[in-house]
């Protein structure tokens, strides 16, 4: 994502390094693969009327990020909107299948005595 430099960024910086062992935990507790996609390529699409953000490049130490124009950035996504006038990838980013990971962090919870509760909540007191 685009984000400022600043504490926002160097949280999410430190959550990405530790995501991949945070993982390979979740999955030894719960016996279940959670696997990371590490292969970079968040698009991050840029809209008409948004052309500042265009030439502001995001914070080097955010890692790669490569800008295309509106025909660069269909070459890559064919299907975003006739409104996208270009955006960055990021090289770095990873992503998980969200259905794996809930799976297994059920499972690990479920290991761990967790008892889940399911239904509507009316209220809460605390």
């Amino acid at each position: 994502e685009r984000l400022e430099d600043g504490p926002l960024l160097s949280l999410s910086l430190k959550s990405r390094e530790m995501y991949p062992e945070y993982l390979e935990h979740l999955s030894a507790q719960s016996g279940e693969p959670v696997w990371l996609n590490d292969s970079g390529r968040f698009m991050s699409p840029l809209l008409n009327g948004e052309e500042g953000l265009l030439r502001s490049p995001p914070p080097a130490r955010a890692g790669e990020a490569l800008y295309f124009d509106s025909k660069g950035i269909r070459s890559i996504e064919p299907s975003l909107s006739d409104q996208v006038a270009g955006g960055w990838v990021y090289g770095n980013d990873a992503s998980v299948d969200n259905r794996q990971l809930y799976s297994a962090l059920q499972v690990a919870c479920e290991r761990a005595g967790v008892h889940f509760i399911e239904g509507k909540v009316t209220g809460l007191s605390m």
